[in-house]
């Protein structure tokens, strides 16, 4: 009678082939594969456990075929940028041009002409900045955040978001479910929420989805658009440099955000809508996009 232990080395030879081959066929760089067939050859069972939570860019089949019908719904309102999209000649050396080759190869958009920029380094002029456009908005607020946390000047700008909703803008915030979940949870969110705020999380993790999904995989966007007419990326989360991490040892936290004004905000305030309708709706239809 065979033993248990060898239909145990039996099993766990022919995972590690499996997903060896898995490997191949996925046709990654060189040292890519190696390093993961070389995890999962060298390390009994654990070796497999580990490629199948952090070795592919899983989000899900029925996640991926959405996003490619969301796409097709985006093109109109891709292509009315390129009126000011800015041609790069590839015979051209200079970092502004390479860096707007390698962004074009990644994500095929070109760099757009006719915008306003306002480079702000400081945390107070950043908020302050942002404050003051929510209080001048019209009609939205479409606000994107890996990490959103309460306390500080980040609890002023919630509070003239809530004055915002309660004049009749629309006003929505899309965070990420592990980098706010404090805020997701706090009083902060549910106060937003009864002024007419819509909050979603996206990307949930659970204890089940770890095994289907890559958990890593964060939404680490900063994206704030006023009236889809400004703008603001950069680096800061919707955070107090003063207060955030402070009590695990941390210094003040320094980051730079940019305001923008121009063709470039178009492009953000597709982002933002992509992604909210990506996250928060379950059966995609086609829209009119153009008169967004």
């Amino acid at each position: 009678m065979w033993q248990p232990a060898f239909w145990i080395l039996i099993g766990d030879w022919a995972i590690r082939i499996v997903f060896s081959i898995r490997v191949i066929m996925r046709r990654r760089s060189v040292g890519t594969s190696l390093a993961w067939l070389l995890i999962i050859l060298l390390i009994p069972f654990f070796g497999t456990l580990i490629y199948l939570l952090l070795g592919e860019n899983r989000l899900g089949y029925k996640r991926a075929r959405w996003a490619a019908q969301l796409l097709d719904q985006y093109q109109f309102w891709r292509s009315r940028q390129s009126a000011y999209a800015i041609e790069t000649d590839s015979s051209l050396h200079s970092d502004p041009a390479q860096l707007a080759r390698m962004i074009h190869a990644a994500s095929n958009a070109l760099p757009l002409k006719g915008n306003k920029l306002k480079l702000l380094h400081h945390s107070d002029g950043v908020f302050s900045a942002m404050i003051s456009d929510i209080d001048q908005a019209r009609f939205s607020c479409d606000l994107e955040y890996y990490i959103w946390e309460v306390g500080g000047q980040a609890d002023e700008l919630a509070a003239r978001l809530a004055e915002a909703a309660r004049r009749g803008v629309q006003c929505r915030i899309l965070v990420d479910a592990v980098g706010s979940r404090g805020f997701l949870r706090s009083q902060q969110a549910a106060a937003l929420r009864a002024a007419g705020v819509q909050i979603h999380a996206a990307l949930p993790v659970g204890l089940m989805r770890a095994f289907l999904y890559r958990f890593d995989l964060r939404l680490h966007r900063k994206i704030f658009v006023i009236d889809h007419a400004i703008g603001y990326v950069g680096s800061q989360n919707m955070a107090d440099p003063m207060l955030f991490k402070r009590g695990a040892g941390f210094g003040k936290w320094v980051d730079a955000m940019v305001r923008i004004t121009g063709p470039a905000v178009d492009a953000l305030a597709m982002v933002f809508v992509e992604d909210w309708q990506f996250e928060t709706s379950h059966n995609p239809t086609p829209r009119n996009f153009e008169s967004i």
